[in-house]
């Protein structure tokens, strides 16, 4: 058995994060841990660890993409678990793209009503400035519409 607390579900291309995990025996017996990253990485059996207590490993993914994570528990009797799903991990080093929307270049505002058109962006008085910003990896595409300038 094992529950987790496990760490973050996200993070950038060569950091090294911090994963935990408590391991329990139903008889009490110590437990090897063995961590799939999802990444073609495996730890190997780590342990043994007592029964009730916390197993924690790092690791760092070299490339952007969506990792499932699993684990696979062992006894001090030898009964093994399946692969145990945990969590995916999503590496992402790549900045969101984000581009203004609202005001259009060379109009002329009064408040947030565009007039017409201008030689530059001239704002009079309070305006509502809309941007979007997506990222392709994680499936972010949002359009933000509440500062005002």
């Amino acid at each position: 058995m094992c529950s987790s607390d496990l760490g973050p579900g996200m993070g950038r291309p060569g950091e090294n994060y911090t994963f935990s995990l408590r391991v329990t025996d139903p008889e009490g017996d110590d437990v090897y841990v063995n961590w799939d990253f999802g990444d073609g990485t495996v730890s190997g059996w780590l342990g043994p660890y007592p029964s009730g207590s916390t197993c924690g490993v790092t690791h760092a993914w070299a490339s952007e993409g969506v990792y499932q994570m699993l684990v696979k528990l062992r006894d001090a009797q030898g009964a093994e678990t399946p692969w145990i799903p945990l969590q995916e991990f999503i590496v992402d080093g790549t900045p969101p793209v984000v581009a203004l929307v609202r005001p259009e270049a060379r109009h002329l505002y009064l408040g947030d009503l565009r007039s017409f058109p201008f030689f530059v962006t001239i704002i009079i008085g309070t305006y509502t400035v809309q941007v979007t910003a997506q990222d392709a990896l994680i499936g972010l595409a949002r359009e933000i519409g509440s500062a005002h300038v």
